[in-house]
């Protein structure tokens, strides 16, 4: 017995699903990036400034290496949580700007503000990132295959970007400001 005319079978499944799913989620990240970016200029009140936070932030997209580790598939869940850990480096990012923009504003010089803020808000990013990872570590190792990958790119973004952020963000500040003039 034949298919009616007009009608044909497709084989593909999860597989053709997952590029579908990859190629959208492409396209939708685009919306939260621009939404991001936004916000950091109406808290910057400068694009430039906003430009050189939004550098920083591949930085946590190494933890996409750590779905590798993990043995994980890239699919649906890892690039949520790779949406979702752009957020949060930003946030990160922001705070650690806007006490270098304050240190300036009370007269700091450029390093030692860079030094200042770096020194100062080192601890409580930390606390809250060990924090939040050390949370992450059971949905890692146990949470399935349907958690793992989210969790294994959360704690390991969030420690790759921590620990780039608080030395790389800096060094792109200082050039920014100092080298190229683009904030002041």
């Amino acid at each position: 017995m034949g298919l009616p005319p007009g009608y044909h079978l497709e084989y593909g499944g999860e597989a053709r699903e997952m590029t579908q799913s990859r190629g959208e989620m492409g396209r939708v990240m685009l919306v939260p990036l621009a939404l991001i970016m936004l916000a950091m200029v109406l808290q910057f009140h400068s694009p430039a400034k906003s430009l050189v936070v939004m550098l920083t932030v591949p930085l946590g997209l190494i933890g996409a290496i750590a779905v590798a580790l993990f043995h994980a598939p890239l699919g649906f869940m890892a690039m949520l949580a790779i949406v979702s850990l752009a957020g949060v480096i930003v946030s990160h990012i922001i705070v650690l700007s806007d006490f270098i923009g304050e240190a300036r504003a009370s007269g700091m010089e450029l390093k030692a503000a860079l030094l200042h803020a770096g020194l100062v808000r080192m601890r409580p990013v930390l606390v809250t990132v060990l924090a939040t990872a050390s949370g992450l570590v059971p949905l890692a190792l146990s949470g399935g295959e349907l958690w793992r990958p989210l969790a294994a790119v959360h704690i390991f973004g969030l420690l790759a970007a921590t620990a780039l952020t608080l030395f790389v963000l800096p060094v792109f500040y200082y050039l920014c400001a100092a080298k190229l003039r683009w904030i002041r």
